[in-house]
């Protein structure tokens, strides 16, 4: 092996990162361990010290562990909406990108680590976990239970308190988002002891959370060594649970102190000795790499590390020599070197430890391939150390070294390395390689290799949600986009025609639109990928506010405030569920393996109405995206504009041409050929419908009270921050609700108020309220779509169900109540999608949102809006002889 200097180094510029923080990290602040003493944290590169850390003890682990409790029983943070949690959350792993460079320049100084390694994996992997678990936040879910009882049953998944995470040295930027991402994102507070070896990147990500808005006692950092700091942690009683990674010796020590003071749950992720089986039909080339990258990966230091390699006897002579040759071009040097393979060992103890293995594997009479020596003036440097001829009873081959040295164990049947593979008190990995799937299957049924690979770098999303409201003078926004926007362009429709797009505040065109047809739709399939690009929205909100108002009669103040926002937050729930989209491993019956897939459905066509043109293109397209689909959009010809602008950026934002194509136009024409077309695979439309039953012993003081309400509900400008309601979307719709209020006054329903035209110019409607309504009324069975409600009077909660039950619709219900049990009867017992209790239109993102009967199939929101564009396979594969089945 090549063995390069290694003295000082360069690093970005030229300089080593400075050590800003060295005290505990307590509620907040960085302080003083309450004894005053501190230790020496060494550079492996040289064995000289870098900085001197404030050692906790016990004392610091119960002011961090009051922090905590303190943070988690008052604190605003497991009460945030999951939402806010993910906000922050994705701040945090900003600012980690924004420090990549020191924050890897501590770890290759602190931990030995490769410095372009913790550039371009380490640090980015935490970065990644901490954005994959900012994605899970908002999606913690209970179940509803279908009882057997006349009972109604729901669980709820709460966070479960004040974590105590004792991490390892190994990857120290790893594993502490590994313990800190996912109980952050479940709600819950800590206190981190990391390795004493290795305390620099934890406290600097200590700071990094302050910075983005994590609430002070969340994190809190105690630094110090694991007989007091650790054994302190493991043991307190207001620690609601223990999560360790480390040794097999230290983690029976943790999970005893666990079960003898509190009896908390611990999670351990302990030592292994996890072999790697090479069948004779490997490729060997192949094979020496991954035998040399799971062994010598990061300089051995590793629990997953294959040290134990098992060769069948065919090709073990041959890899025998491929080894010896590739060894020897493995580059041990200083980590800063980006031609180096390998870095110091941690610290002297394991230096040491490493070495006196070495000297075992040499006197119980294994043959030493290549290294067995130290190497370097100075630090903790290994050469990478290759035995062969290993037996199973050499404690080279039972004991778990952590370091650069591996054993070569050679086998004859698939049975035999079976049974050696499984010789250990070990179990957390196994590696296969082999082009024998029937060996394969039955291998990995008791032999299982768990290896973590790096994904690609996600785009951030920042929840920042514009608020605010406009004056009615505000400028209207020009019309930049009219074209169909088909395979990432804006194009003609085929015919070349052209149909006006209408303002209703005053009846007159904003612009013509090309009209798109069938054969357009055919256009308009393309691949699927998907990209987010809910920044651009928030980046754009007045102009798309503006739009939707000029377009659909929308309040301004509620489109910049709510609408939109809603739309770029559906971007980033669904972005936050992209790569959550995960199978099953299958337990079956007979001697089979299956696990299922959930693949993309396909071409899904979206049709989309007019009363929310923002918030309804993003609960169709998000979803889909989320899943992988390509789509084609036919927004409402009344509010085409916002659509067509989304379109436009979502190509600026990277969404590969064809993922999203809009097709303006008719229902009966475009419209009718997505719904119809033979190569598309999903189409959905939206339904709703509404009326009031009230029971009769308060029938006539809420008729009192709406009177008055309605008198002061303001019809007007929707520019106008003092409008309730602005004009209905078009001329056709306005004139529908009137005829509808006239069918009201013939059928001999009350008018109590409004039930005209207001304004001088556009679609403007008194909000009108009909009182006595009978249930054979049109205005009672149809949908209205218009500013009508229908006062209906009942006498028994029987009766108001059986009323509220008479319609082919079926979307959502309301019930107001203080009476738990009408509550909870009357919410079992009406057909609807959705049923509100004391409350109305109460929707949410996490919240499935769609209906029974008429009302549609489907569900938009939550994760169940996920599952419509997915398909489930199932994948089954015959398993040979296993003594597990």
């Amino acid at each position: 092996m090549a063995v390069e200097s290694n003295g000082s180094s360069v690093c970005f510029g030229s300089k080593l990162p400075d050590i800003k923080f060295t005290k505990l990290f307590i509620n907040g602040e960085f302080v003083d361990a309450l004894s005053g003493k501190t230790f020496e944290t060494i550079d492996p590169r040289t064995g000289e010290v870098i900085a001197r850390i404030a050692e906790g003890d016990a004392e610091d682990v119960d002011l961090a562990v009051k922090a905590a409790r303190d943070a988690f029983d008052h604190g605003p943070w497991p009460r945030l909406p999951g939402s806010e949690r993910r906000r922050i959350m994705l701040k945090f792993a900003d600012l980690v990108e924004q420090n990549i460079e020191e924050l890897a320049a501590m770890d290759a100084i602190d931990a030995g680590k490769l410095f372009s390694t913790g550039k371009a994996i380490d640090i980015p992997f935490a970065i990644n976990t901490l954005q994959y678990y900012a994605g899970a936040a908002d999606k913690i879910h209970g179940k509803t239970l279908k009882m057997s009882r006349e009972l109604q049953g729901y669980t709820l998944r709460e966070p479960i308190g004040v974590v105590g995470h004792i991490i390892p040295w190994n990857y120290p930027s790893n594993m502490f988002f590994m313990k800190a991402s996912p109980s952050l994102a479940a709600g819950c507070t800590m206190v981190i002891k990391p390795a004493e070896q290795t305390p620099l990147s934890a406290l600097y990500y200590a700071h990094l959370s302050k910075l983005a808005g994590v609430p002070d006692g969340v994190i809190n950092v105690v630094t110090g060594f694991g007989p007091t700091a650790g054994a302190a942690v493991s043991s307190h009683m207001d620690i609601d649970k223990v999560s360790f990674t480390g040794s097999t010796e230290v983690g029976r020590l943790v999970m005893q102190a666990a079960a003898t003071s509190n009896l908390k749950p611990v999670s351990l992720e302990l030592g292994g000795k996890s072999p790697l089986l090479i069948f004779d039909d490997a490729d060997v080339d192949t094979a020496a790499d991954l035998a040399l990258l799971g062994v010598f990966c990061n300089k051995g230091e590793l629990c997953v590390s294959s040290s134990r390699v098992l060769v069948q006897e065919g090709i073990y002579d041959e890899l025998v020599e491929k080894l010896a040759k590739k060894a020897k071009a493995w580059v041990v040097g200083d980590p800063f070197d980006p031609s180096s393979c390998q870095g110091p060992q941690v610290d002297k103890n394991q230096y040491d430890k490493i070495l006196s293995y070495i000297e075992h594997g040499k006197r119980e009479g294994a043959t030493l391939l290549a290294g067995g020596k130290p190497c370097g003036e100075k630090g903790y440097y290994i050469e990478p150390t290759i035995f062969t001829d290993v037996m199973d009873s050499m404690l080279i081959a039972q004991d778990e070294i952590f370091g650069p040295v591996m054993s070569l164990m050679k086998f004859k049947t698939v049975d035999e390395g079976i049974k050696r593979a499984n010789a250990t008190r070990y179990g957390l990995a196994a590696g296969i390689v082999t082009k024998d799937l029937n060996v394969a299957n039955t291998v990995s049924s008791i032999c299982i290799f768990s290896q973590e690979e790096l994904q690609a770098k996600r785009e951030r999303e920042m929840a920042v949600q514009s608020n605010g409201s406009s004056e009615p003078s505000m400028k209207v926004p020009s019309i930049k986009f009219t074209k169909l926007f088909i395979d990432g362009e804006f194009v003609d429709s085929i015919s070349g025609r052209t149909f006006e797009t209408i303002n209703p505040s005053t009846g007159e065109a904003i612009a013509r639109v090309a009209e798109g047809d069938k054969e357009d739709i055919d256009l308009a399939e393309r691949r699927r990928i998907m990209m987010k690009f809910a920044d651009l929205i928030d980046e754009h909100v007045e102009e798309l506010a503006a739009l939707d108002t000029i377009d659909a009669g929308k309040l301004f103040s509620m489109n910049k405030a709510l609408d939109v926002p809603i739309g770029a937050n559906f971007l980033r729930y669904y972005a936050g569920a992209a790569d959550k989209i995960h199978g099953e491993t299958l337990k079956m019956s007979r001697e089979l393996q299956g696990y299922t897939l959930r693949e993309p459905i396909g071409v899904v066509g979206h049709i989309i109405p007019w009363n929310f043109p923002s918030n309804m293109f993003f609960i169709k397209v998000s979803p889909a995206l989320a899943a992988g689909c390509t789509m084609v959009v036919k927004p409402a010809e009344q509010t085409p504009l916002s659509a067509l602008y989304y379109a436009h950026l979502a190509k600026l934002a990277g969404l590969p041409n064809g993922v999203i194509n809009v097709v303006t136009g008719y229902g009966h024409t475009a419209g009718a050929a997505i719904s119809s077309h033979m190569d598309i695979d999903k189409g959905e439309i939206c339904m709703a419908s509404s009326r009031i039953l009230v029971q009769e012993g308060i029938y006539d003081e809420l008729v009192k009270t709406l009177a008055e309400k309605a008198n002061t509900w303001v019809v007007g400008d929707p520019f106008d921050p003092s409008s309730h309601q602005g004009p209905q979307a078009n001329k056709k719709q306005y004139e529908k609700v009137l005829s509808y209020i006239e069918h009201g006054k013939r059928e001999g329903a009350m008018l109590l108020t409004g039930g005209k035209a207001c304004g001088k110019k556009g679609y403007y409607i008194e909000p009108t309220i009909f009182t006595d309504v009978m249930d054979n009324m049109l205005i009672a069975k149809d949908e209205i779509f218009g500013p009508v409600m229908s006062l209906m009077k009942f006498k028994t909660v029987d009766e108001a169900i059986k009323r509220a039950n008479a319609t082919r619709y079926g979307l959502a219900a309301g019930i107001v109540t203080n009476d738990l049990n009408v509550a909870n009867t009357v919410s079992r017992s009406i057909r609807a999608g959705m049923i509100w209790i004391n409350c109305y239109l109460a929707l949410d993102i996490d919240c499935p949102v769609g209906g029974y009967k008429m009302s549609g199939f489907g569900r938009d929101h939550g994760m169940e809006a996920l599952d419509q564009y997915l398909q489930v396979k199932a994948v089954v594969t015959p398993i040979y002889n296993s003594p597990w089945l």
